[in-house]
């Protein structure tokens, strides 16, 4: 059931009741809202959605004017802790925001969050504070644009973007408007898009949301869906809190993927030594090939191509991975620019390494290749062959 609110906002308790009132539609939580029309850039009172977010109707709704014929005993007022503006209220739209003895409204001009006490302990007008400058304060002009808002209490309270979708629970539906999609979570709008086809789209997004390995977000992501937003007044500590939080769960994240990457290349180049996973071994091939046409008998040139693959498989998938990592950080632009700047390089001359292999020396295994490798019980590929997790 879709709800209709009046709210009419002032300074002080008066009602102005000869104000133009304007209607609105939310296309994220589709409840209805009227205010004062004078509010060019209202936020939704249902659910905090930005005025992008707002069709704005061309009759307003019949409660609007029900709300100015209202005698003023009957109304409810409700201070908005995060622009200090008086919100008055009808029973009606009391009982539409309310849920055992609780109240719970987004106000129009800045997006706070407000929870009040319904309805018997909603504010009282007489103890609203005049200003001392006007008898009735209902001024328009005095109303705060909502992108200069403060918040009353700077020293301990800061503002935060919210997305919807993470602070909301329910059931996902997606319904079809005239020329979108709305995502709903439970009763909430948490996103939308705009589409030619909404119905079709709306259709199959809702088959897709029945299905038992459906993402939320993958879906909204990959559809490229518009996500909704509020703003919410939250402690410093807190957000600071949920900012280190986070950072320390996206660093633990990118540790767990680098050793994943290493685990994976490790994996891929001791398969290919190996002949495994339907591949060729490039690299030995070369290797023997170059071996050969140097004098190196064709057997022992194999022999000795495998053995030094094999003894280099850690380090060379170590240190792919640690690049990949820190290529992965950059912007696209950078590494265009890195591919056009290795592709024009000469490959360098390599040093050997202290373990490498005497050419003119006859090569003696002395052991197998896996049996040289699982004797390095912690190195990767030892682990791997070895059958033990690496995580």
């Amino acid at each position: 059931m879709k709800l209709t609110s009046a709210i009419l906002v002032s300074k002080g308790p008066n009602v102005d009741r000869n104000k133009e009132m304007a209607s609105y539609t939310c296309k994220c939580c589709g409840n209805r809202m009227t205010v004062q029309a004078s509010l060019e850039v209202p936020y939704c009172v249902h659910c905090g959605a930005g005025n992008e977010n707002l069709r704005s109707q061309a009759v307003a709704f019949s409660q609007g004017r029900r709300l100015l014929k209202t005698n003023d005993a009957e109304l409810a007022h409700v201070k908005c802790p995060g622009c200090s503006m008086t919100l008055i209220m009808d029973n009606k739209t009391v009982a539409n925001h309310s849920e055992d003895n609780t109240g719970h409204l987004h106000c129009p001009v800045c997006a706070s969050s407000i929870t009040f006490a319904s309805p018997d302990d909603a504010v009282d007008p007489t103890s609203i504070e005049q200003p001392e400058d006007e008898e009735n304060a209902c001024n328009d002009a005095e109303i705060p644009p909502r992108q200069k808002v403060e918040i009353n209490d700077p020293e301990n309270t800061t503002t935060a973007k919210v997305k919807l979708k993470n602070v909301t629970e329910g059931k996902v539906t997606f319904v079809a408007t005239a020329s979108s999609v709305l995502c709903l979570r439970g009763n909430v709008c948490i996103a939308s898009l705009e589409t030619e086809e909404p119905t079709q789209t709306a259709d199959a997004l809702n088959a897709v949301s029945e299905t038992e390995d459906f993402d939320l977000d993958k879906t909204l992501d990959s559809n490229e869906f518009d996500l909704a937003e509020v703003e919410v007044q939250v402690d410093e500590q807190v957000a600071s809190d949920a900012e280190q939080s986070a950072n320390e769960k996206v660093a633990e994240e990118t540790a767990k993927l680098l050793d994943r990457a290493k685990q994976s290349i490790a994996l891929a180049l001791a398969g290919i030594n190996r002949g495994m996973f339907d591949s060729t071994n490039h690299l030995v091939q070369s290797v023997v090939a170059a071996l050969v046409k140097a004098g190196i008998p064709e057997e022992t040139a194999e022999d000795l191509a495998q053995q030094a693959c094999e003894d280099c498989v850690d380090d060379v998938a170590e240190e792919v991975a640690r690049i990949t990592n820190d290529l992965l950080a950059k912007s696209d632009d950078v590494r265009n620019e890195l591919a056009s700047t290795v592709a024009s390089v000469k490959p360098t001359k390599v040093t050997a390494a202290t373990n490498s292999f005497n050419l003119n020396a006859p090569f003696k295994p002395s052991q197998s290749t896996v049996a040289s490798v699982k004797s390095e019980g912690n190195s990767t590929v030892g682990k791997i062959l070895n059958g033990r997790p690496l995580f």
